[in-house]
Parts: structure tokens; sequence; C-alpha cells
């Protein structure tokens, strides 16, 4: 007995240690974004902060920031030490039965909130990359990999089809498009609402995640945007909630092994779809399973689904380039936060950061005259006038390259990658397209090709305008929050770092196939809102799952 008290005690100084571990990296991490996003946004004049604050952390110097950032650590260490020591409050473990006229009221009230918004902006959002990618379809000049073949052939075939439909109108066209994509969000919406209220038995917690989905403008806009990345998020979102489910079923149960069966598949299923709309999809995926192979105990017995979720992407996507005939589009997307810090070194230091042989291999890909273009926002610059193909030809020496100039350069690599970031991890700055400029582009707005929108609702669109274009709605206090990429990221990590101290896997793995999304987009050519679009779909199940992970139930 007295053995096996010493074995207790050590497993309980063993988890306690464990615990304080996951605050400190906890209270770092937020610490360090904290502080490092503050003196970025000051910079470059977007803090959210007054005037005389913004002077007085512009003038603050570095030593003065190691004390915001011991302070904060402190602050942060406090909060979550009495945060976790908080009641757990009790919970009743039992079947919640959903009426189908419930589900279908949510279905159909998001329908209704979002109509006015449809017919403000009638016939929707003709934006970012469709311009390029409707021709491939409509026009048949030829598919491209650029961007994901089935994001092309959706939008591109359902766009075409209106078209023809009435008469060779391409407002009719983009119109169908929005009532689609609204259909599917909606109803992808409507599953999570259901399903938060089956995990939480709450009418009120349904009620705030359908208030949030139906008037939320993030959500809204993006419903009735011609771009990817939404369906690609509504697939994300239902593997969170997927990989939650299953890892909460008790497999145990012979009488569930179909329900376990029709799970695993709906999994893969969802995980292939995301990859597909949006090629970055994979290296989230592949992260997931890495994650799950190195920290996962009991869930490595999943790890067979996430192979089977690759194979499955790998072959689908070769089969639709092969089946189209499409050309290789490069994956120059990824190389933006690279080519950057490149770029960056040649601006800080000139060609003399270089050798002569390093110098040789950057003149391959791209001219110096690009080069001194850096802009620190937005990689499009000289990313778009890469000559990628050089890149391909030798990947290894230009990889060797990139390693061997960061080596001598740590600091301009870590200020480039800050200066292109912080508006994806920071919360109190604003999202804007060029702090140089001043030019806003929060969501793009105004239709590509010269499309007439014909506007119902017009107060209600210049409202919308206004929160694309301007700065507005970012500034007010608290409702920022809802428009900050930064402070939706922060709410995921918490998640994640509560599901850990708490030990309740099923809610640390939904938001780790998040993150690792996030961290795919982390390489992106700027702080855009759709590449991180998840984590405002994410939201509502965020909060859930950390509420839920303070409760214990009984039968």
């Amino acid at each position: 007995m007295y053995r096996l008290g010493i074995i207790e005690e050590s497993i309980e100084n063993m988890e306690k240690k464990k615990t304080t571990c996951y605050i400190i990296l906890y209270s770092g991490l937020i610490s360090l974004m904290n502080v490092t996003g503050c003196y970025l946004s000051v910079k470059y004049n977007t803090t959210v902060y007054s005037k005389t604050l913004a002077d007085f952390f512009r003038k603050l110097p570095f030593g003065g920031y190691a004390v915001c950032f011991v302070c904060s650590f402190v602050f942060l260490m406090l909060l979550s030490s009495l945060f976790l020591k908080a009641n757990i409050k009790n919970a009743v473990r039992r079947e919640v039965f959903i009426p189908f006229r419930f589900v279908v009221l949510i279905f159909i009230g998001l329908i209704i909130c979002w109509i006015p918004v449809l017919l403000a902006v009638f016939p929707g959002f003709f934006n970012y990359d469709i311009e390029g990618q409707l021709p491939q379809v409509m026009y048949h000049t030829g598919y491209i990999t650029h961007h994901s073949l089935l994001s092309t052939l959706i939008m591109g075939t359902i766009i075409t089809a209106g078209y023809r439909l009435f008469g060779e109108n391409i407002v009719m066209g983009i119109f169908c498009y929005s009532v689609f994509q609204m259909i599917v969000c909606s109803l992808v919406f409507t599953v999570c609402i259901c399903y938060l209220y089956k995990i939480t038995r709450s009418k009120t917690i349904a009620a705030l995640a359908f208030t949030y989905y139906a008037f939320c403008p993030i959500v809204f806009m993006f419903a009735l945007s011609t771009t990817k990345d939404v369906i690609c998020s509504c697939f994300l979102l239902l593997s969170a909630l997927l990989i939650y489910d299953l890892w909460t079923t008790n497999t145990e149960n012979v009488n569930d092994k179909f329900r376990i069966r029709f799970k695993k598949i709906s999994l893969v299923a969802s995980l292939i779809l995301m990859c597909l709309m949006r090629k970055n999809g994979i290296i989230a995926v592949v992260l997931f399973g890495i994650a799950l192979f190195l920290f996962g105990k009991k869930e490595k017995r999943y790890i067979g689904m996430i192979i089977v979720s690759v194979i499955g992407y790998f072959v689908i996507a070769v089969a639709l380039k092969s089946g189209l005939h499409a050309k290789s589009g490069g994956s120059v997307e990824a190389f933006s936060v690279p080519i950057q810090q490149i770029s960056r070194v040649y601006i800080d230091k000139g060609k003399d950061a270089f050798s002569e042989e390093e110098w040789d291999l950057i003149s391959k890909i791209v001219s110096e005259e690009r080069l001194s273009q850096y802009n620190p926002f937005l990689a499009d610059d000289i990313k778009n006038f890469l000559m990628f193909q050089e890149v391909e030809r030798a990947p290894l020496d230009y990889a060797k390259l990139w390693i061997m100039v960061g080596i001598r350069n740590p600091k301009e690599y870590l200020e480039a990658f800050g200066d292109m970031t912080y508006q994806a991890w920071y919360p109190w700055t604003l999202i804007v397209e060029d702090p140089n400029t001043g030019e806003i582009d929060y969501f793009d707005f105004d239709m590509s090709l010269d499309i007439d929108r014909i506007s119902v609702l017009p107060r209600l669109c210049n409202q919308l305008e206004l929160l694309s274009k301007t700065d507005k709605f970012q500034r007010f206090p608290f409702i920022r929050l809802f428009f900050s990429i930064g402070f939706m990221l922060w709410v995921a990590i918490t998640q994640l770092f509560i599901g850990l101290v708490t030990k309740k896997k099923e809610i640390v793995w939904p938001v780790v196939v998040v993150l690792a999304y996030c961290f795919s987009s982390i390489m992106g050519p700027e702080s855009l809102v759709r590449y991180y679009l998840i984590l405002f779909y994410y939201f509502p199940l965020a909060i859930a799952f950390i509420c839920k992970a303070f409760c214990r139930e009984h039968d």
C-alpha cells in the first residue's frame, strides 16, 4: 500500500507539472503574439488603440516591450490558473432527440435572414479568383490547376448554366451560384447548430449559434461570394464536427458498428472534398496525421482514415487533371513567404548579402528590379513574376539557398514573416490591404468584369460597402472582435490548451485540424479574411467546446 501511494503521488506530481507546462506554453505564446503584434501594428499605423496609447507604444524602447511581455505572461499565468480551478459543473448525459421540423426551421431561418443581403447586393459577389476560373468552363479556354479544378468546375458550371438558361445573362448566372452557395452554407451551419444543441443540451447556446451564423457579416457576405474558400471551409467545419463525434463514440459497442463505419466514411469524404476545393487543404490533413501519429494514443487507430484521405485526394486530383486535360499551374503560392524573406534581405542589405552562386540562382527566378519593389504586406508584387519553372528544375538548390540566407539573416527573415502575417494572429489590429497607402480591402466588394449590381436595398448595400472598404466596423469596441482574424485564432488556441489541460482529447483533435489548415494558409501572399474563414465558421463550436471542457457528465 505504501508503494502504491508513492506511485499515485508521483503520477499526480507529473500531471501537475504537465499542466504547469501547458499553462506556461499558452501564456508565453499569447504574450509573444500580443507584444510583437502591438509593435508591428503601431509601426504601420494599423492599431485600434487610441492615438495617445499608440504614440506611447511607438516611443517604447525594446526594454519596454520586454517588460510588457513579462507583465502579459504573468497576468495570463494567473488568469489561466484561476480559470482552471473553477468549479466543474455536472451535466446529465442523455440522448437528445431533435425533431425534424426543428432542423427545417433552422435551415429556412438562416436563408430568410440572408435574403435581405442578397437583395441588397444582387446578384451576389463576383469576386476574388473567379474571373480567371469562369472562362475555363464557359468559353473552354483550357483548364489550369493553379486553382483547384473541383472549385472551378462547381462555380463555373453553375454560373454558366444560369447564364445560358436566362438568355446569356451573366447577372442571373451569378445569382444562381449565390443561391446554391447559400443553400450549402445553410445546410452545414444547420448541422453545426443541431450538433451544438445535442452536445450541450442548451437551447440558449443553439439560439446564440443561430444568431451568430444568421447575422455575422463575415458569414453572410462570404455565403454570397464566388470564392473557393467558402465551400472548402464548410467541409473543414464538417470534418471538425465528425472528428469530435467519432472521438466520443463508444467503439466497443457492437450495435454501433454500422454507425461508426458511416462516420468514418463521412469524415474521409469531407476531408477529401475540403482538399479538392483548396489545394493547401492537403497540407492540413498531412499535418493532422503527423500530430495523430506523434501525440495520439488511442487516437492512432484513426491514422488509417487520414492515409485513405490523402490517397483519395491525390487519386481524384490526378483523375480530374487527366480527364480535363488540365495544364499544371504550379504551386507558386507556397513560395510567398520565402520570396518575401529573400526580398527583405536584399532591400535591407543589398546584393552583398548573397554569395555569387546564390545571386545567380536568384537572378534566374526574379529580376533585381522586381526585388526592389518589395512590399512588406503583399507578396503578389514579386511572387506573381517568379519564374517558378526554374525552382522546379532545381528544388534542392533553392531550398539550400533559402536556408543558408536565413541562417545568416534571421532578423530579416523574422521581420518579413511578421510584417506579412501579423494581421492574421494579432487581434488589436485593423485588417487592411496595404498600410503604406491606407487602402483597406477587408472584403472584395466590387464586382469583377464591371458587372452592374442591381440593389433592391441600397442602404444596406452602402453599409456593407463601408464594412468592406473602411475600418469603421473594425474600430467599434467589442464588435471589432467578430471582424478580427487574430481574435478567432486566439479562441481556437485557447480551446486547444484547455483540452490538453483537462485531458479531453475529443476537444483537442477537432481544433488541431483547424489550426493545421490555418498554418498552411499563413504561407499565402497576404492576410486575407477568406484564407482564415474557417476560424469564423468554427467560432461557435470553439466556445461550446471550451464550456463543455469544464462539465463532468454523469448518467
